[in-house]
């Protein structure tokens, strides 16, 4: 309710002002959304932006941008480690250590994980890199700059936007037209439905299939992963939505990051349609640096595992999401060396076939994403090959 009231202002109120005032504007209606979850946090995100921007000007001025560049990527995955990853590397020393022999254990800190600091951070990294690679000019206007990294439609979920694309916009702050406005209210409103109608109300029945000893056969399970693909789509794709819809109230229009991706006839399809704005930031960042590297080249192959199994790790502090991005790195990588996408892909039938064992796959990987660790998702697992039925397993296959 905070978030459209703030939004109607803004969208109402900001265009009024003179074109100079705009960019200032905008960014204390950023800074104030921010502190909603904590005023701390606003120090944390004015802190990585003011590093980042002083970088980006040592990129531009000298020869030795790339020590520069280094540093920036030091710093920002230091912030993102620290807050994100902290305990979780802790949890893996102690259980080292007690593989070892050791008595001592570390302590966990108490540490609140700031909002949006994944998706931030990696815009950041972004621009450093394309400001060093000579992709975009380095940004002057720090008021600007400010607005850039923290523009409140996509700060919390992204889309993860690029500077060239994003950063030329923010000048030209504006009222919607008439049409626009009617996509936004569109957008804004289909995202609100298909968060609190379906994503929410399908979540029950996830939680439901996922508890623990529960009694339960293949139904129930199968009902469950299809049902979690349908809660995770409609959950942050509606981010998305109100967020293209709510910048574009500013005449701002976002990258789309959602399109159709369970209508996808292979694993690379389908994350080439899945959080487009991630697959395309780590393909650009990551996988061919990795594999065009003329030191230290990867192949292909290496490269598609290497990168998903970071994205896996990006997703989450746990051992489940590490396994969910290995998961289709082989998916991927397998699919890419035995040249399944191209299989029967001018026969209607085959791709409907294609797309009938793709979502199979992707509602599978889905289990380790959901479950909470190993043996969890083991459990869960065996009830695929439980064909005994149960009370809940009848109300499974009735909604199947």
């Amino acid at each position: 309710f905070e978030y459209f009231i703030l939004l109607i202002g803004a969208a109402l109120f900001t265009p009024l002002l003179p074109s100079r005032f705009r960019i200032a504007a905008l960014l204390v209606v950023s800074y104030y959304f921010y502190s909603f979850w904590s005023v701390k946090f606003i120090l944390l995100i004015a802190t990585v932006t003011l590093v980042s921007y002083g970088i980006a000007i040592g990129i531009s001025r000298t020869n030795r941008g790339v020590v520069y560049l280094i540093f920036g990527i030091i710093i920002n995955i230091g912030v993102l480690i620290f807050f994100k990853y902290t305990n979780f590397f802790i949890e893996i020393i102690n259980d080292a250590s007690l593989i070892l022999g050791g008595r001592q254990q570390l302590s966990p800190y108490s540490i609140v994980l700031p909002v949006g600091i994944s998706f931030y951070v990696f815009q950041v990294l972004g621009y450093l890199i394309d400001v060093h690679n000579g992709q975009v000019q380095v940004e002057r206007n720090f008021t600007k700059y400010c607005l850039f990294v923290s523009f409140f439609p996509q700060l919390l979920a992204g889309p993860i936007e690029r500077a060239g694309r994003l950063l030329p916009q923010l000048e030209n702050l504006r009222r919607p037209s008439r049409k626009e406005l009617f996509i936004a209210s569109g957008l804004i409103g289909w995202g609100l439905f298909k968060k609190v109608v379906i994503a929410d109300n399908v979540a029950e029945i996830v939680n439901y299939s996922f508890t623990p000893g529960i009694d339960g056969g293949i139904a129930t399970t199968i009902l469950g992963l299809y049902s979690f693909s349908l809660q995770i789509f409609c959950d942050f794709s509606a981010y998305t939505d109100i967020a293209i819809g709510s910048a574009l109230l500013f005449g701002v229009r976002l990258i789309p990051n959602f399109q159709d991706p369970f209508y996808s006839t292979s694993i690379r399809q389908f994350w080439s349609k899945w959080h487009i704005s991630l697959t395309s930031w780590f393909t650009d960042y990551i996988y061919f640096p990795l594999c065009l590297n003329k030191k230290f080249r990867v192949s292909p192959v290496v490269g598609i595992i290497i990168v998903f199994t970071i994205s896996g790790f990006w997703h989450g502090a746990s051992w489940m999401f590490v396994a969910w991005g290995t998961f289709h790195g082989l998916l991927l990588a397998m699919e890419q060396a035995l040249g399944l996408e191209r299989l029967g892909s001018k026969n209607n039938l085959v791709n409907w076939l294609k797309r009938l064992i793709v979502f199979q796959l992707i509602a599978l990987s889905w289990l380790f994403f959901r479950s909470d660790n190993f043996s969890q998702g083991w459990e869960i697992f065996l009830r695929l090959s439980n064909f005994n039925v149960y009370p809940s397993d009848y109300y499974s296959a009735f909604i199947l």
